[in-house]
């Protein structure tokens, strides 16, 4: 049994931003044959119609058990903890899967049924299963292969193989390995978007399926979970599917707030004219960027974009090595039209479509494969190396191709292997400018992701996370989009870029978070014991309160402690929930001061999202029938 969550793919915010985790579980907290609920889940139960329809989501080794041997359609299973996402913030709902098929080959109808929900993601408006707006990311039995359904054409996508991408044997029947799906929520221009994308325990990703509209309108507040969804008919899910059990673990949602970027340039060629930028200062210090267009003539701009090929130079020029630099993003994106002429999957291997820095390759197989390689230093996001050059013209450090399938956004960053160690790597393309093919320096296909293109509007972008160790190190994007075709490319194929940007996203020097990060904000001089402003509470608990440590008047918001006319007694206080914050909250009771111990334990424990979407409020309760007096304790510590 693993424990350890599986790796996650960063988007470009998540390497630079401010990651807030609403709620996680690893389920090891729970007793071997319980069933998750409580303070944390509301797991379906059906009262009026079908009593079976309880206690289906239970511990085991550490994990849970989804009993899909009496569960049916719209078995619904939120979690308590609400959250909402902002226009500059992103959620992240993630969670471990893995099934048993039964064994007998695939499945057969009937008794199963292709394309029905087993499994998956629930996003909702509320954390009662019986209400509100739920919707699903389900994955669904489909014979020798395992995809997903969409509300939206084409219905059903993402076929992988139990065998070879799931590793299990139809059949033998057995258990598939463990892989990770999360589901990217993001603003749309009238609803939450969502994206689901799927990985392999170690990190792979396998596939990005279609964005939808959840038909929920941005800014509401949402309920993570899990479900199987909608089903065409109402029979128990194993019989529908063939998987006997599903088990889920290392659930988690996270908000991630997206960090200010400074935009270096962009350009939507409706000028028809070649472009022309102007130097941009340096944004640590005097030295300006020096610049180059590579090749001009290999330019054309007609209606309003660009064609085949553009290079861009930045150097950082002067200033002292940095011991503790700051790691940087560099984001360099584009819309790119991709119309594939019916000729053009004939040309031989070796043909190249896109390039990022350090030459990406295209091979005709079936059908155009995007690819890149993994070259010198390359960082991957938030993965910090160092290196004190730069500049070698035979193996740049590049980022990655990013290439979204759907048109829109979050993109879909391909996969990339982080294995290789600062200073180590392979030059697969040698020539200077990166126009040459060297098929003895070919990597095997195994270590490339690979990604079917259709003629259709994506969105692009290469993105790299670098620590510079000297200012004087090269910052280079140069021919990141090219194309070679020997011979040209045929009539009716081809590509364009449009609405091209570059942003950086820059940390400061040193990175603070949590209370440290508060104060700086703040300019305080003590420390978290300390009282700047004299309002008798200290910044700590300024900080955990959501004060203000240089207002006396403003103390933040102070737990507060309710009777209920049904003799409930009710302590709310604030919650902060960034992940780094480094505070606890401890609240307890007791009821007679003479004798006995302080209690943490409650009735009700339950967060719910308070104005400031930085913070929750806590809510507990007790019952405070037969108890003449009651004390509470309340205090905010630090390791």
């Amino acid at each position: 049994m693993k424990k350890s969550a599986l790796a996650l793919a960063l988007a470009f915010g998540a390497s630079m931003g401010h990651a807030a985790v609403v709620f996680e579980d690893d389920f090891s907290s729970y007793a071997e044959g319980q069933t998750i609920n409580g303070v944390n889940w509301n797991p379906k139960w059906d009262g009026n119609n079908d009593l079976t329809q309880q206690d289906l989501m239970t511990a085991t080794n550490g994990y849970v058990k989804f009993d899909t041997s009496i569960a049916k359609r719209n078995y619904f299973c939120p979690s308590k903890h609400g959250f909402s996402v902002a226009s500059n913030k992103y959620a992240v709902i993630g969670s471990d899967f893995r099934y048993f098929h039964e064994p007998g080959g695939n499945i057969t109808e009937p008794p199963n049924k292709a394309n029905q929900g087993a499994f998956g993601l629930l996003i909702s408006t509320t954390p009662t299963w019986w209400d509100g707006v739920n919707k699903s990311f389900q994955m669904c039995n489909r014979g020798s292969h395992m995809g997903n359904k969409v509300p939206v054409d084409p219905w059903q996508e993402g076929w992988q193989s139990h065998l070879t991408t799931f590793g299990v044997d139809t059949t033998a029947g057995g258990f598939s390995d463990w892989f990770r799906i999360e589901w990217t929520v993001v603003q749309g221009e009238i609803n939450y978007e969502a994206t689901a994308k799927l990985f392999k325990a170690n990190g792979d990703g396998i596939y990005t399926a279609t964005t939808v509209d959840l038909g929920i309108t941005n800014g509401a507040t949402l309920y993570a979970g899990f479900s199987p969804g909608w089903n065409d008919i109402n029979t128990n899910i194993a019989q529908i599917s063939k998987f006997s059990e599903v088990d889920m673990d290392n659930f988690k949602v996270e908000v991630v707030t997206i960090p200010n970027t400074r935009t270096i340039f962009s350009d939507d060629f409706e000028s028809g004219s070649y472009v022309t930028y102007p130097l941009v200062a340096d944004w640590r210090n005097p030295a300006p960027w020096s610049k180059a267009l590579n090749n001009p003539s290999a330019y054309e701009v007609t209606n309003g974009v660009m064609k085949t090929k553009f290079g861009y130079r930045g150097i950082v020029a002067g200033g002292s090595p940095v011991v503790a630099a700051p790691g940087e993003t560099i984001r360099i994106a584009y819309d790119v039209t991709i119309d594939l002429g019916s000729t053009f999957n004939t040309y031989q291997l070796g043909d190249y479509m896109f390039s990022p820095e350090g030459g990406a390759y295209f091979t005709n197989y079936v059908n155009p494969i995007l690819s890149y390689d993994h070259a010198l230093n390359s960082s991957g996001l938030a993965r910090r190396v160092e290196f004190n050059a730069w500049t070698d013209e035979g193996s740049f450090p590049n980022g990655r191709v990013v290439v979204n399938l759907n048109g829109g956004s979050p993109e879909y960053y391909l996969a990339e292997d982080l294995g290789l160690a600062p200073g180590t790597g392979a030059d697969f393309v040698s020539d200077p400018l990166r126009m040459a093919y060297e098929y003895t320096k070919r990597p095997t296909v195994g270590l490339w992701e690979c990604v079917t293109l259709i003629s259709n509007m994506h969105s692009a972008a290469m993105l790299t996370t670098t620590q510079l160790i000297s200012r004087v190190d090269t910052w280079n994007v140069e021919e990141f989009f090219f194309s070679i075709q020997n011979p040209e490319l045929p009539s009716g194929g081809g590509w364009e870029i449009d609405n091209l940007v570059v942003q950086v996203s820059s940390g400061p020097d040193i990175i603070l978070v949590g209370f440290e990060a508060w104060a700086e904000g703040y300019g305080l001089l003590g420390g978290a014991d300390d009282d700047q402003d004299g309002d008798g509470l200290s910044n700590l608990y300024e900080y955990g309160l959501n004060g203000d440590p240089t207002n006396a008047a403003n103390l933040g918001t102070l737990p507060q402690m309710t009777y209920g006319a049904d003799h409930s007694v009710s302590y709310t206080h604030p919650l902060l929930l960034d992940s780094k914050a480094g505070i606890s909250y401890v609240a307890e009771w007791r009821d007679n001061l003479s004798f006995g111990d302080w209690s943490s334990v409650w009735l009700f424990d339950s967060n719910y999202p308070a104005a400031d979407e930085e913070y929750n409020e806590r809510l507990l309760k007790l019952d405070g029938l037969g108890k003449d007096r009651l004390f509470m304790r309340f205090r905010i510590t630090q390791p």
